[in-house]
């Protein structure tokens, strides 16, 4: 098992870097120099946030998952009422997640 343990962490250390440059990965210790502007489906997400009452998220900080369900729900075809709170969900996380979050003191 330690060594199943060592290759995935040397996987994710090969391809972070990379990911670091598209803008794909942020958070907690994976820092990009001068903060690139947003690309991709992370620029069309900052487009459309405000739009949906949510004109005040940081999306550079949000996982590489929520952009890719925010970015899906944007273009769904669903209500704007059913994609603004689908959007509220995936901002806020899941309950594991925020129960995560405040035991190591990552209370947003």
């Amino acid at each position: 098992m330690p060594r199943i343990k060592r290759s995935v962490a040397a996987l994710l250390m090969a391809f972070a870097p990379a990911a670091c440059a598209q803008g794909a990965l942020t958070g907690p210790g994976i820092t990009t120099v001068g903060q690139a502007p947003l690309t991709g489906p992370r620029a069309d997400i900052a487009r459309e946030l405000p739009r949906y009452g949510y004109g005040d998220t940081d999306v550079s900080r949000l996982s590489s998952g929520q952009v890719m369900h925010i970015y899906h729900l944007l273009y769904s075809g669903r209500s704007q009422g059913d994609v603004r709170g689908q959007i509220g969900a995936t901002l806020q996380g899941s309950f594991v997640q925020r129960g995560v979050d405040r035991v190591l003191g990552q209370d947003r």
